[in-house]
């Protein structure tokens, strides 16, 4: 097995983490991003994935695995700029596919999102082979990751697998998820508003996410060319998360709801959990808490 990974996008809020882990571990990390990492021992190269990158070929070791985070990765950045979005999620991949292949990659991991499975009113759980169409959603991000699962399975060579994340939540610098904004709200004794407190997801902390992925790098002995769910053990609601939140805080905020239906995916990680002998060590009360802790 190859100690050499290959990361796109090591310098967002999931690749620099998944990049200090394997580089922990003792595994050759080179990061991929038009920023850099600015990680001790990883060795970076500047990439933009909307351009060609063939010329990489000599910078890369044959043989490594490749893990592919690289994507304008929310629905509003995709509404706002879908030329773009369309170039780097679909056509980038494309590209880096291509490089995977070129230098006889172990494995490609791509990642996608629960965002593929339609939203429902109800909590039906979603496996991976729950049926899922272009039709059924309405969101240009979830599309792009529904047509890259597509791309990758239907061109890619070399073993692949694909990882459906939850939705991550973390300390950073800006909110990036729906646990992080209403816990920044409340830390401000500002009202929370939402469409509906019923609305729920599988949320994971973005480092027992970094672990799950990690194991995809580690465990050779669980099946390719399949599609995994990697997100939390539990359904969770922005009510729960709201209530958690006045509790660690020992405050009383007012949260609004708006009178819209439930929004709820519920994409079971069982297989995953099964596959690489994994759980999500972080509940959602420790989650908030180094979020909160993180907050200005």
């Amino acid at each position: 097995m190859s100690k050499v990974v290959v990361i796109t996008g090591a310098a967002g809020f999931v690749g620099k983490k998944l990049a200090l882990k394997l580089n922990s571990n003792g595994y050759k990390v080179i990061a991929l991003d038009i920023l850099d990492p600015e990680i001790l021992n990883v060795t970076f190269i500047n990439l933009d994935i909307n351009k060609n990158i063939a010329d990489l070929q000599d910078k890369i070791p044959t043989g490594a695995t490749f893990i592919h985070l690289a994507a304008l990765s929310t629905d509003s950045q995709c509404k706002e700029n879908p030329i773009t979005a369309l170039n780097t999620n679909l056509t980038g991949t494309a590209r880096v596919i291509e490089l995977a292949q070129n230098q006889k990659a172990e494995r490609f991991i791509f990642a996608s999102s629960e965002w593929v499975y339609p939203e429902s009113p109800g909590t039906g759980l979603q496996s991976e082979e729950t049926a899922v169409s272009l039709e059924g959603l309405s969101s240009l991000y979830a599309m792009t990751k529904l047509m890259g699962e597509n791309l990758v399975r239907s061109t890619c060579e070399i073993p692949y697998i694909t990882l459906r994340f939850g939705i991550v939540y973390g300390p950073r610098s800006k909110p990036g998820s729906a646990p992080e904004s209403i816990a920044n709200k409340i830390s401000h004794c500002e009202d929370v508003s939402i469409g509906s407190g019923d609305t729920a997801r599988r949320f994971i902390y973005v480092d027992d996410l970094v672990d799950g992925i990690s194991l995809t790098v580690s465990n050779r002995s669980a099946k390719v060319n399949t599609i995994y769910n990697l997100s939390g053990d539990k359904l969770i609601s922005l009510n729960d998360i709201s209530r958690e939140v006045m509790n660690l805080l020992n405050t009383s905020v007012q949260v609004i709801e708006g009178g819209l239906t439930p929004s709820v995916r519920n994409p079971s990680p069982d297989k995953f959990f099964e596959a690489f002998n994994f759980k999500p060590c972080v509940n959602l009360r420790d989650g908030l808490e180094a979020c909160i802790a993180t907050m200005e």
